[in-house]
């Protein structure tokens, strides 16, 4: 199915969607970044090196993620048009925040573009902006 590089791969998986099943904190929009943080990005997992574009396993993370919205819509704060802008953020580059495969690589980037060794995800700070629009409030 897919090659494991350290076991980390279906790892970030199983964990991930597990805590998405068992805590319902993690299924709200700042508790669903902080998870991606926590398992995908904080973890290394190789979003761009072993896959060169993008991780057919945090895609299948995603789509857990949307069976389980599925199945039980009211469980979940957000919607899956931020599963979609989540994917998507993976290939546009604009967010920083899957461009690289390791927290390393990624505070020596920031410190180069912005001088300066603090981060936040980026991408989180989008959707928190679009939270109207992403989540089951409408």
């Amino acid at each position: 199915m897919f090659a494991e590089q350290e076991s980390r791969d279906l790892s970030c998986l199983c964990s991930s969607v597990i805590q998405v099943i068992v805590d319902a904190r993690f299924r709200t929009v700042t508790g669903f970044f902080s998870l991606i943080q926590k398992e995908w990005i904080a973890f290394g997992h190789p979003f761009h090196t072993s896959y060169m574009h993008a991780s057919p396993i945090f895609l299948m993370f995603l789509d857990c993620v949307h069976q389980l919205m599925k199945q039980n819509p009211v469980d979940f704060e957000f919607n899956d048009r931020l599963l979609s802008h989540t994917w998507d953020a993976c290939f546009d580059g604009t967010s920083g925040t899957f461009l690289f495969d390791t927290p390393q690589q990624r505070k020596s980037m920031v410190r180069l573009i912005y001088n300066s060794a603090h981060h936040s995800s980026i991408l989180l700070v989008y959707c928190l902006n679009s939270f109207l629009y992403l989540s089951n409030y409408l």
